[in-house]
């Protein structure tokens, strides 16, 4: 089909289609005009029932208020002869009360009168029974004062004794302390003065030692040979210095004429032999040498040796300070024991003077006073030597 044809047939439609929609339209006017007419009838419907509804209202309201005001003038009078009742019974009611208020109380006055006879009467009996239980209590009180004075005296002469063998026993026992404190001192310095007197040995071993490669050296570079030095002497030194400074000192003495002069401890040589050997820089004095020279120096101290006399060291300062610490545990044993003997002793002490003070006297004290007269007791009189 051609375009014109499509053409002609949408110009068709659109004409059938407009008669079509000009149809429909009438019939919603139409239809629209019959809704409104509808709806404006029923609004007049619903005005007209409104004004009945209203007219109604008000004239049940008229109507109502007639009759509340009728009940209420019937309520009102009712409740005034109600009133009027009720206050002519109350006057009634309350002469009658007031007559056998009066009978009651002359009853209840009889009644108290009795019971007031009857409470003196039972006063009297209770204070002739009270006396009497007081004198009684009075002569038990006296047996007991006089056995718990009896009792007293019988436990502070078992006190005297038993403080008496109580200051024997500190005495001995303070004299045991003191020699076995003075045993573990002298042991002590004992056990110090064998350590030091073996350092010093080893001190002089290595003195000795240094010596030797000091005349070996000197010798092999100048080519005359020198007495190599004995054992040297003993020497007591008064001052004591500490272990690495008189090491250092001694080192000093020996390699003076040495290129390695800075090294003053066995670590710090070993550790410059090591630096030397890694980075095989040569000094003026390993210059001169031969090779067997060379040797001979590397080999005269060996890094087992170095090690072994180190752990060595350490094993002894290890020793030393364990025997310090048991030295240490062993005085603030002691300690502890004499503080619990002073402690003990403090209670004692305090227990003379309370019973020095009478502060163990029992108060009795009654109700009501006697007029006896009682004789005061020695027992703050009582003197104790321990």
């Amino acid at each position: 089909m051609g375009i014109k044809e499509e053409m002609e047939k949408l110009g068709e439609e659109i004409i059938g289609s407009y008669d079509a929609r000009v149809e429909r339209i009438e019939q919603l006017k139409k239809e629209t005009e019959e809704a409104l007419k509808g709806s404006r009838d029923m609004l007049k419907n619903f005005q007209n029932v409104h004004k009945k509804m209203s007219l109604e209202q008000r004239e049940n309201l008229s109507k109502h208020k007639e009759n509340l005001e009728g009940e209420v003038k019937e309520m009102l009078k009712g409740f005034r002869l109600s009133l009027e009742k009720t206050g002519s019974d109350l006057r009634k009611d309350l002469a009658k009360g007031v007559e056998k208020r009066k009978a009651e109380v002359g009853k209840t006055l009889e009644g108290t009168q009795k019971m007031m006879d009857e409470f003196k009467n039972s006063r009297m009996q209770m204070s002739k029974e009270l006396k009497e239980d007081l004198a009684a209590g009075v002569e038990k009180r006296k047996a007991e004062v006089g056995k718990s004075l009896e009792d007293t005296q019988k436990m502070m002469d078992a006190f005297k004794v038993s403080h008496s063998q109580m200051s024997k026993e500190l005495k001995q026992n303070l004299t045991k302390s003191n020699q076995e404190i003075k045993n573990e001192v002298s042991s002590m310095l004992n056990d110090f003065r064998s350590v030091q007197d073996k350092l010093r040995a080893d001190l002089e071993k290595a003195s000795l030692s240094w010596q030797q490669t000091a005349s070996i050296l000197q010798e092999k570079r100048s080519g005359v040979k020198k007495p190599i030095p004995g054992v040297l002497e003993k020497k007591t030194i008064k001052e004591t210095l500490p272990k690495k400074a008189k090491i250092s000192e001694e080192l000093e003495v020996y390699m003076k004429h040495e290129s390695l002069v800075a090294i003053k401890t066995f670590r710090d040589f070993k550790t410059g032999l090591e630096n030397r050997n890694e980075r095989k820089v040569k000094t003026t004095n390993s210059l001169c040498r031969t090779k067997k020279e060379q040797k001979i120096l590397e080999s005269l101290i060996d890094d087992k040796e170095l090690s072994q006399a180190i752990q060595k060291d350490i094993q002894r300062f290890a020793q030393q300070d364990l025997a310090i610490k048991k030295s240490q545990e062993k005085t603030l044993k002691i300690r502890d024991k004499l503080t619990k003997i002073v402690n003990k002793n403090k209670q004692v002490l305090e227990w003379r003077k309370k019973l020095q003070k009478g502060s163990w006297e029992k108060d009795h004290s009654s109700p009501q006073k006697t007029n006896r007269v009682f004789k005061h007791s020695k027992f703050k009189e009582l003197k104790i030597d321990f």
